[in-house]
């Protein structure tokens, strides 16, 4: 017997002995084609990615959003003892943060009927003033802050200011209120809503 033919004798015995029998699943073929065969050796290129989701964040004065993602606390800003015929502001910050650039942007709040200030009767209301600088005498409020001056809340978002690379930024807003001349005492107010978006 040669070397090759002993060699193939000794397979005949192996599979005699119940290496035949073994599951086929053994031998199963890979789970991508890798054919065709080349050279000795092949390499293939594995593009490791990491994607950072946008996020941000945002506070008014010292209330912290308890939600970095839809927000949720609310803050008060109130010039009190205000007479009639007068006119009155009160300002506080609002400071946005995201790992991108974003938008902060302010809308009446769904959850009002209208845009002025009502009182407490829902009588004598202050209405929103858009354009013009509001007068002692004629009852009138807005905004002037970021890019907004002198401007009437709106049902539409109107941008406040637009944060241009990834940090953080305060806006400071001012709320101009002017009152006629015999406004009805009492607490008037309305409820405004400031979003930070990702852009």
């Amino acid at each position: 017997m040669t070397k090759s033919t002993k060699f193939v004798a000794a397979l005949g015995i192996a599979a005699g002995l119940g290496v035949a029998a073994l599951p086929l699943g053994t031998f199963a073929t890979a789970t991508y084609d890798v054919t065709p065969y080349v050279d000795n050796t092949q390499s293939a290129d594995v593009t490791v990615q990491l994607s950072i989701k946008k996020s941000v964040g945002i506070a008014v004065a010292d209330g912290r959003s308890a939600d970095g993602a839809t927000g949720g606390r609310t803050y008060t800003c109130a010039a009190n003892n205000v007479l009639p015929n007068s006119t009155a502001t009160c300002t506080h910050v609002v400071s946005i943060g995201a790992n991108t650039p974003a938008t902060l942007t302010v809308v009446n709040a769904t959850s009002e009927t209208n845009t002025s200030l009502v009182g407490p009767t829902g009588s004598d209301p202050i209405p929103a003033q858009d354009g013009s600088a509001v007068v002692a005498g004629t009852a009138g409020w807005n905004i002037t802050g970021g890019d907004l001056t002198n401007a009437g809340i709106s049902t539409t978002a109107q941008t406040v200011d637009n944060l241009e690379a990834a940090g953080e930024m305060d806006v400071s807003m001012t709320y101009n209120f002017a009152t006629n001349v015999d406004q009805m005492a009492g607490t008037y107010s309305d409820v405004i809503t400031y979003t930070v978006t990702a852009d």
